[in-house]
């Protein structure tokens, strides 16, 4: 494709991004959008670069001649069958198949242990009413001494 020529696809790529923006991505809602981008790129796909990702085998409109099931009627009983099978696989199924033992805080948090013990036992080994309770030497007794004046 020359530089010169516009791409024939252009403005349906452009109708895509907008509808698909407007429906907040919900390709069911722009399928009439997506099956005209087809149809350009059937017509026009050795020259548009916009073509690049389209299926063209693929039909966005659905089909008038397939029988949909309406709201209220049940699907036919092998499928039914199938789904109901489906079910209780998933019930029979363990969501989360280890079972973790449960951790106290020193293990998940071994460092953070460390520094806390080691911090509070310098603090209680190291503070003065602590210290002169339970290490040091006992003080000799005070002796009664009699003031200066009163000799």
């Amino acid at each position: 494709m020359s530089d010169t020529r516009k791409d024939p696809c252009k403005p349906n790529a452009c109708r895509i991004q907008a509808c698909l923006t407007k429906n907040h991505y919900q390709e069911d809602k722009c399928l009439d959008v997506l099956e005209a981008m087809r149809q350009c790129c059937l017509k026009w796909h050795k020259e548009s670069l916009c073509c690049s990702g389209i299926d063209l085998e693929k039909t966005y409109l659905p089909d008038a001649s397939k029988e949909k099931n309406p709201i209220g009627k049940s699907p036919p009983k092998e499928i039914q069958d199938l789904l109901d099978q489906k079910e209780q696989q998933q019930a029979n199924q363990r969501r989360r198949t280890a079972v973790l033992p449960k951790r106290s805080w020193i293990q998940r948090n071994p460092r953070l242990f460390q520094i806390s013990f080691i911090t509070g036992s310098l603090l209680v080994f190291f503070s003065k009413p602590l210290f002169d309770c339970f290490i040091a030497d006992p003080l000799p007794p005070p002796e009664t001494k009699v003031p200066p004046h009163k000799r």
